[in-house]
């Protein structure tokens, strides 16, 4: 962390001694958590190695966003969060932007709410793609199990790509919708009914503060281990987790902004390139599975280089 915040304060130097050249690219943090620095600092790092300059501010420290751009003029801007996205998106910018650490549902409605935005707009999910996730449910479970899934307001849209996605790999779907007339524990208790495993995907109107520990503790006395999306459920309680790291996600988004900058790359929406699983050895045990985390990825690794 040390290396960035050095880094920081040489370009702050320098704008102040009125020396400074264009900046390349502003990272704007929805937040200054672990997570945000460290995928920040990677691309500090990464960008530097080739020549282009970083600034970075946040929608806290900054007395406007839109200010803070205005000042720079950068060449491209990286947000990280959902919060520093819309404020970007507000404050209107005239060049590129790229957004990482944002679920997918979360961005296309900023899009949506922002629709007047001319410059381009592209984002790297926080989400993994469908797939993946049903490959892990094999690898870690086998095959011909009953996934439990809980939809949402956010997540609906992708009921038909989990259709497609468990019929190729032989499993069978248990869906339930969350919204006004269902509740979470309501709609819960229908789709555990029966299920081999619950497979748990970025909705806030379904997994947040409120419910996710009733969730995680409903599905573990019913002996249903959960897949989740972000390593901090693991430590909740989920049995496992696919997600990508912040210093992966540093990795891409200064790939992506490389191949944009310096060979022309028009920026287009991904999912992550790389990811990582996390296992919570012990509810794994206690629910007689046998998971071990580096194998898993390993294995998830290897099918994701087949042609």
């Amino acid at each position: 962390m040390h290396h960035l915040v050095r880094f920081l304060l040489l370009v702050s130097l320098t704008l102040l001694s009125g020396g400074a050249r264009a900046i390349d690219v502003v990272v704007v943090l929805s937040e200054r958590g672990p997570g945000y620095l460290e995928a920040t600092e990677v691309m500090v790092a990464e960008l530097g190695r080739a020549g282009l300059t970083v600034s970075d501010t946040d929608v806290r420290s900054a007395n406007s966003v839109a200010t803070a751009l205005a000042q720079q003029t950068p060449r491209v801007i990286v947000t990280l969060g959902y919060e520093s996205l819309r404020q970007v998106l507000e404050a209107r910018p005239r060049v590129p932007v790229l957004a990482a650490l944002i679920p997918r549902s979360g961005f296309e409605r900023l899009l949506r709410d922002h629709a007047s935005v001319r410059p381009a707009v592209a984002a790297l999910y926080l989400d993994q793609p469908i797939g993946r996730q049903m490959d892990v449910i094999r690898l870690a479970f086998g095959a011909g199990h009953r996934v439990a899934v809980l939809l949402g307001p956010e997540s609906s849209w992708q009921r038909s790509l989990l259709t497609a996605s468990a019929g190729a790999q032989g499993f069978s779907l248990q869906l339930a919708e969350v919204g006004a007339s269902q509740t979470v524990a309501h709609a819960l208790a229908d789709v555990l009914d029966g299920a081999d495993v619950l497979l748990a995907l970025p909705d806030t109107q379904v997994y947040n503060a409120t419910t996710v520990g009733n969730v995680l503790m409903s599905s573990y006395r019913a002996r249903v281990p959960v897949l989740a999306f972000s390593p901090a459920y693991v430590r909740a309680g989920a049995t496992l987790s696919l997600h990508s790291t912040p210093v992966q996600v540093g990795q891409q988004v200064a790939l992506m902004v490389r191949q944009h900058l310096q060979a022309g790359a028009v920026l287009t929406n991904q999912y992550p390139a790389d990811f990582a699983i996390t296992v919570n050895e012990r509810v794994a045990r206690s629910l007689d599975l046998d998971l071990n985390a580096a194998m898993l990825t390993e294995q998830l690794k290897r099918l994701a280089r087949k042609p």
